[in-house]
């Protein structure tokens, strides 16, 4: 269970929750550049012909913005390598050792699907902002710190809460319970017969099949058949 803080800041945000979550503040993420499949295929259509800076093909090359050339290809097999290898995040140009500059998110969409540039844009984040996800309600990004036990994630931005744990809202005194779970458990308990407590819902089975069906839950002070 972590302590977490948000990277964004709103003004918005209540100084209650400002206090219990202690959210960063002025910093800001970029918004994540819109994938656009369509005018991606368009551009590596009409690329430029150079020499690429790792296979010395003569081939259509993406310019990045140092200038340096990379044919598709070879900048397809680059960051899908990074992809396996988030160590290589914030990727770096990738034919000079000496050149620091950032591949821009608009050459990496170019060479890979949406899913890949998701996968890209929460290792860049990570790499950048430190261990976080995005909101599971709004998708900004939410940074966590291990300071604290708090599973309650707040949203800054959306003001909403999810759980840390199971990446679900957030669901105050009841433990993590994934879907598959939930579905596996209901089906035995109409296997068994067993019935559950209006009050609480805990699941709850006779076990002398000669008695009544009638059921008594003092706790609740709930009655039923």
């Amino acid at each position: 269970m972590f302590l977490v803080i948000a990277i964004h800041y709103n003004k918005a945000v209540p100084l209650f929750l400002q206090r219990q979550f202690r959210f960063i503040s002025p910093q800001r993420a970029p918004h994540h550049l819109e994938f656009t499949p369509l005018r991606n295929k368009l551009k590596n259509r009409f690329l430029k012909v150079g020499e690429c800076m790792i296979c010395f093909d003569t081939e259509k090359t993406i310019s990045l913005s140092c200038n340096h050339e990379v044919c598709f290809e070879c900048l397809k097999g680059y960051v899908s390598v990074a992809l396996g290898d988030s160590s290589m995040f914030p990727i770096k140009c990738p034919g000079y050792i000496n050149c620091k500059t950032l591949v821009e998110p608009r050459y990496i969409q170019r060479v890979l699907n949406r899913k890949e540039f998701k996968r890209y844009n929460l290792f860049n984040d990570r790499s950048l902002f430190g261990d976080g996800m995005p909101c599971i309600y709004c998708s900004h990004y939410v940074v966590f710190s291990n300071e604290a036990n708090i599973a309650r994630v707040a949203c800054p931005y959306c003001k909403r809460f999810f759980c840390l744990k199971c990446q679900k809202p957030w669901h105050d005194g009841f433990d993590c319970v994934s879907q598959k779970d939930k579905v596996e458990i209901e089906h035995w308990r109409k296997t068994i017969g067993a019935q559950k407590c209006p009050g609480c819902d805990k699941i709850i089975e006779k076990d002398d099949p000669e008695t009544c069906n009638h059921v008594s839950f003092y706790v609740f002070n709930h009655t039923f058949i």
